[in-house]
Parts: structure tokens; C-alpha cells; sequence
């Protein structure tokens, strides 16, 4: 079995719990929320905890890599 294959086959055994968990210690992403009627940007973990909650979005980027995180793009 090539490295391809093996790799391949323990991909299909992750189930969605061990995947929530890759990178939660490390890798944040930032989403818009409303907050008193009005627009926030929570900083989240990879498993969805929210870790800050922030004015802008530039400010979340920024507080997120000041504490060590690695800000992701979510689509």
C-alpha cells in the first residue's frame, strides 16, 4: 500500500468529532454577530468556542495572531 493510500484510508476512519478538534488549539476564525442591534466580530476556535468578541474585523485578525492563533478563511 502506497503512503497515498494509506493516508487515504485514515481519512475515511475520522469521524466529525476528531475533525471539530484539528487545530482548536491553534486555529481561530472570525464571524460577524449582532450584538445590541448592532454588527461584532467573534473570533471563534476550530471546534466553534468563541474566544473574543471584537468591534471590527481587522481588530479580530489582529487580537487573533497578538495571542497566538492562526485566523483562517471560512466560505
Amino acid at each position: 500500500m502506497t503512503d497515498t493510500e494509506t493516508d487515504t484510508e485514515f481519512l475515511r476512519t475520522i469521524t466529525a468529532e476528531d475533525l471539530a478538534l484539528l487545530g482548536a488549539d491553534e486555529i481561530v476564525y472570525v464571524k460577524p454577530v449582532t450584538v445590541d442591534s448592532k454588527i461584532a466580530f467573534s473570533v471563534n476556535r476550530a471546534d466553534g468556542q468563541p474566544v473574543a468578541l471584537v468591534d471590527d474585523f481587522e481588530t479580530a485578525i489582529a487580537s487573533a495572531i497578538e495571542n497566538e492563533f492562526f485566523p483562517m478563511s471560512v466560505h
